[in-house]
């Protein structure tokens, strides 16, 4: 019986592991190693807070690909969605948390079946890998953080995102009590008095669930967010049927192309009154394939020169939570910088954001920074 260890324990790692028990045509045995966060939850899906709401409506959200209608009809075995009008609770966009309990009720279908008959076995370790190398059997020899190795055929690396990057302008190793490098540790304890200024390093999801939960605190002071692009993430909406892109062979397009079919059609979509983004969700099925045909010197020119309008216009939020952001910005709770970020430096009250702008050099002084 062939063994295979995945490493991680998130949405990857997870529906691996399901859909290996699924579809398996013969005996395995998958081993899941994960750490740090509930099995199935991850990073995406282990937040707590109730406004932190999935970015895209139910009726799109099943987690398996031949059972289209298989999160919303899970969703009616809750509560506080059973009796939703159907039509409502496809569009709802529900929380994360919500999405967590799914996919931990999915991985525990197989970790503790109730039928013990299926061809696949799943166990499920809490401990962390630490080393991969082959074996001299033939196989892989995986080592976990308590000294326990797993002799395996396969590995599956499903660690998820990492955490950021340390900033350009940063000292190795730099550490502040008002700095905050990873937007998903428990940062909420470090938080300083409600009425003094925080500063957000991005404006892009991530930010928008960091200013909701300092919403949901109340919060006073000024909040402050900074990226490059100073763009913000767009609401979700209701498009049109549009079936005239992407062109055929869209797949094999090299970049400039690619560019001019899009910047095309979103034309032609402004000129029928829709949203231009209606494109953008049209190539969803070929993103993969059409990175994977692009030219390294082609992946690097995207990178910077349009990595940014893209994730605007791909990844969008809720309309609630859209209405939230928006009125920030109007009650003057959100100002949003444009520049760069040249450095964090402690200060006296908290630390000081160095900025490159149009303008110049700048600075802004916070009592916390994320």
């Amino acid at each position: 019986m062939k063994t295979i260890v995945i490493i991680g324990g998130g949405f990857s790692g997870t529906m691996t592991a399901v859909n290996l028990a699924r579809f398996a045509r013969q005996p395995a045995r998958v081993v899941m190693v994960n750490h740090r966060r509930p099995l199935g939850r991850g990073t995406a899906y282990g937040t707590r807070h109730p406004d932190h709401l999935l970015n895209v409506a139910a009726r799109n959200m099943s987690a398996l690909a031949d059972q289209g209608d298989h999160f919303v009809n899970w969703l009616r075995c809750r509560g506080e969605y059973a009796d939703l009008p159907e039509a409502e609770l496809r569009e709802t966009f529900v929380p994360r948390r919500v999405y967590g309990d799914y996919l931990r009720s999915l991985a525990f279908g197989y970790v503790q079946p109730i039928d013990e008959r299926g061809r696949v076995v799943i166990e499920a370790y809490e401990d962390e890998a630490v080393d991969v190398e082959s074996h001299h059997a033939g196989g892989l020899l995986v080592s976990l953080a308590s000294g326990e190795l797993l002799e395996t055929d396969h590995v599956v690396l499903a660690t998820g995102n990492q955490p950021p990057a340390p900033l350009a302008g940063l000292p190795e190793g730099f550490s502040h009590p008002c700095y905050v490098a990873d937007p998903w540790s428990d940062w909420e304890p470090r938080l300083p008095a409600p009425t003094l200024d925080v500063v957000l390093l991005g404006t892009g999801l991530t930010m928008v669930d960091t200013l909701l939960t300092l919403l949901s605190r109340d919060w006073q002071g000024k909040i402050i967010a900074v990226s490059r692009s100073g763009m913000l993430p767009l609401a979700h909406f209701r498009g049109i049927e549009y079936r005239d892109f992407p062109p055929s062979g869209a797949d094999a397009l090299g970049l400039t192309a690619l560019v001019a079919s899009v910047e095309e059609h979103c034309g032609l979509l402004r000129g029928r009154g829709a949203n231009p983004a209606i494109a953008i969700d049209r190539l969803r099925p070929h993103t993969q394939r059409i990175w994977k045909n692009f030219s390294l010197a082609e992946k690097q020119e995207f990178l910077c020169r349009y990595a940014a309008r893209w994730n605007i216009a791909r990844h969008r939020i809720a309309q609630p939570i859209h209405e939230r952001m928006t009125k920030a910005i109007d009650e003057g709770r959100l100002r949003v910088v444009r520049g760069t970020v040249d450095g964090v430096e402690g200060c006296a009250g908290g630390v000081r954001v160095l900025l490159a702008t149009d303008a110049g050099r700048d600075s802004l002084t916070a009592a916390l920074a994320i």
